[in-house]
Order: C-alpha cells, then structure tokens, then sequence
C-alpha cells in the first residue's frame, strides 16, 4: 500500500502542475494577449479599409486596369483571410485547453478520486480488522499473564516446600500433600519412603519451573504479537491519513478544474462570435473584391465600392484598439464626397458606426491632457 499511497501522491502532483499550466493559459493576461493580437490585426484591417476609401475619394474614376485600387483591394482581402486564420488559431487553441482540462477531469482527477475512495476504504477494513486482533491478542497476553503470575507462586511455594523437606524428611509427605490439591498430582508421595517423596517433589518442581518457561516464552511470544499489531495500527491509520489529506486535496483541485473549463467554454464562445463577425468581413472583402475587379470592372460605382466598405466596417468588431481608426476610415468615407450630396444610405450608416466607435477610448487620448472648464 505504501508503494501504492507514493504513487497517488505522484499523480496528484501530476495533476496539479497540468492544471496549473492549463491556468496560465486563461489569466487575464494571457486572454488580453490574444484579444490583442486581434486587436491589433484588425487595425491592420482598419488601416486596409480606409486606403481604399481615401483611393476612391474626390473624382477618383475606376478603371479596369487600375494597379493602385487592384492592390489595395488585394492586400484587403489578403488582410481579412489573415484575421481570420489567426481567430481559427486561437479557437482552436482555446479548444484545446478547454478539452484537455474535461480529460483531466474525467480521466485523472475523478479516477484518482475514486481510487484513492477504495483505498481508504480497504484500510479502513484492514484497521477494524487489527483492531479485532489487538483485542484478542490483547486478552491472550493477560491471560497468560495471570498464569505466569499463578504459576510462578505455584513455583516459589513448591520450592520452599522442597526446602522444608530437604531438611526435615519426616515432614516431606505432609508439605508435599499440600500442594496436591492445587497441582492435582495424584500418588505424588510415597508415605513410606521418605527419600522417594523428596526426589518426586523435586521432579515436579522441575517440571513446574519447564512449565513456567513455556507459558513465559509464550507470554512474550504474544506480547511481541501485540506490539506488531499496534504497529500496524499506527502504520494502517498513518496511510488513512495520507489518503484523506489528498482526497481534501482533491475537493478544491475540481473546484479549479471545473473553473478552467468554464473559462475556456466562455472564450470559446467569445471567440466564435468574433470569428464569425471576422469570416463575414472577409467574405464581404472577397465579394467587393470581385465585383470591382472582375465582374462589374469599370461598371462599378464609387457609392458600391462606399458600400461594400461599410459592408466590411460593420463586421469589423471595435474597442480601444481600432476605434480611432475606425472614426478616420468613416471621416475620410464620408468626406471623400466632397462638396457632392453624400447619399442618405451611406451617411447613415457611417454615423451609425462613428457612434459605436465613439464609444471606445482611443489609444491616443491621454487623461491627463484633459482639461475641464470650472
């Protein structure tokens, strides 16, 4: 058991140091790191919007072999495919974490919890087990306690008695007669050989003193049995110590991995709608990107081209990052008109998202600069 008891301690080690990495991998710092790579992608992305607002803006005029607007809608299409590999990097990522924090759980730490369960109930059996045997072991050792006791007195009064004997031989049979009520020796004393009286009193002392030897040996052969068995007590409860050390071990040990698992499960989600935002921005440039350069050529207008840029802002997810970008690309948009009507549907919708982007603190605003009017 005790080989058994150093491995579950090993695999709770074990356990520990995998969800203290899995841990590492959801703080807050690391889930900023990777909303920062997006953010700082999508500002990227941003920045590919607004060189082609400002490429079509004043009396800009597409023609069908324009260089200028073919790179700049290829670079945006090539910009959104990348976020959104790098959104499919990082869901995958997360999945991962996420599914290796529901095996650890299912397949270490419950299995672990389980054995060491029947562990501690197998010792618990095996103490209730040694407790019954300290018993009776106990009770062995005081009763052949008692009869070294009884048989020593027995001993030393048999002895005196052959000592009165030795020296008084007209007195043997009536001491030796004494002890046979207690000895049950019967024909013991011959009354009429005095000397034979003393020799077979000193053969039953003799055989008291090899009795007593006996019943001393096996005395101490079971008091050493008694102290094996108390040492096995302490051994068995030691080990149930153990084991419910690591079982309270094991309570917050779940609390933590069952953490772990809802924070992936909610980046998970987070990340999905980010994607999906992402994977629509990048279809919407591929379909913009089509239309001007291969189906519509010169056809396209510069109030499509406007749209399909809105097309492409409105999936764009916003925060602090490319709010300020995103303000620029609609201001440049709508400013590209000139002194031009900007049409109602356009305007619209820019406003719209100058109002969403206003919404973030720019990266440039600098509380400290601010100054209030008393």
């Amino acid at each position: 058991m005790e080989n058994t008891i150093l491995a579950y301690r090993e695999s709770l080690a074990e356990i520990q140091s995998e969800l203290d990495r899995l841990d590492a991998a959801v703080t807050v710092s690391a889930a900023t790191k990777r909303s920062e790579a997006i953010s700082c992608a999508l500002k990227v992305g941003t920045d590919s919007l607004y060189n082609l607002s400002a490429l079509i803006s004043g009396d800009f005029e597409l023609t069908h072999d324009d260089e200028r607007l073919k790179v700049a809608l290829d670079s945006l299409v090539t910009t959104f495919n990348h976020i959104t590999e790098l959104a499919d990097s990082q869901l995958a990522e997360v999945g991962r974490l996420h599914s290796d924090a529901i095996e650890l759980r299912n397949a270490k730490l419950r299995p672990l919890q389980n054995k060491l369960d029947e562990s501690k109930s197998e010792l618990e059996a095996q103490l209730t087990a040694n407790r019954e045997a300290i018993t009776a072991t106990s009770n062995t050792v005081k009763t052949f306690q008692e009869s070294v006791d009884t048989m020593k007195r027995a001993h030393r009064s048999l002895q005196d008695k052959l000592s009165d004997s030795e020296r008084t031989h007209d007195t043997v049979n009536i001491a030796v007669s004494i002890l046979i009520p207690i000895w049950g020796v019967v024909g013991l004393i011959d009354p009429t050989s005095s000397p034979g009286a003393v020799f077979k009193l000193r053969k039953c002392v003799r055989e008291t003193c090899d009795a007593l030897h006996k019943e001393k040996a096996a005395l101490e052969k079971a008091e050493e049995s008694l102290k094996t068995e108390r040492g096995q007590q302490d051994e068995l409860e030691k080990q149930v110590s153990r084991l419910e050390d690591m079982l309270s071990e094991i309570v917050p040990l779940e609390d933590q991995v069952t953490s772990t698992i809802e924070k992936t499960d909610m980046l998970q989600q987070a990340i999905i709608v980010v994607k999906q935002q992402l994977a629509a921005a990048a279809r919407r440039a591929a379909q913009l990107s089509n239309t001007v350069l291969i189906t519509a050529h010169a056809s396209s207008t510069n109030q499509e081209i406007c749209t399909g840029i809105l097309d492409i802002a409105e999936q764009v997810p916003l925060d602090f990052t490319n709010s300020n970008e995103m303000k620029l690309l609609l201001n440049e948009l709508l400013s590209g008109y000139g002194s031009a009507v900007v049409p109602a549907a356009i305007e619209s919708r820019a406003n719209e998202l100058l109002g969403a982007a206003a919404k973030y603190l720019s990266i440039e605003w600098h509380p400290t600069e601010v100054v209030t009017e008393s």
